[in-house]
């Protein structure tokens, strides 16, 4: 944003480049305010999420010094504990991963919790 005031302003693409030209005035423009957002609710299975852990290659499998696969068992998410060595720089490193994907289940089950203020 450049060339801000109380109620104008307008827009670069680039940091500290000129203003775009915008050539719609917005009148048949609609917008939805979501900042009233408050929470939401899940009931049933709104999201489907599934865990799939990626092994260390062998090159990796190599540098590391401690390696675990821990699953939760309340929520089946799978996490991968990797201690890794970087010998060229005597250094270690310690990661917990998850690798995981989701998608819609039951899309009536979310609900958004909008606050009156």
């Amino acid at each position: 944003m450049i060339s801000a005031t109380t109620d104008t302003f307008q827009v670069s693409a680039t940091e500290g480049g000129s203003a775009v030209a915008i050539s719609d005035d917005g009148t048949a423009v609609s917008f939805t305010e979501y900042e009233r957002i408050a929470g939401f609710v899940a009931a049933g299975s709104p999201v489907l999420c599934a865990f799939a852990p990626v092994p260390p290659t062998d090159g990796v499998r190599q540098l590391l010094i401690d390696y675990r696969q821990v699953t939760d068992q309340a929520s089946g998410a799978v996490l991968e504990y990797k201690r890794i060595a970087y010998p060229d720089t005597d250094e270690e490193a310690q990661f917990i991963e998850a690798h995981y994907g989701y998608a819609v289940g039951e899309g009536a089950g979310l609900k958004r919790i909008i606050s009156t203020t």
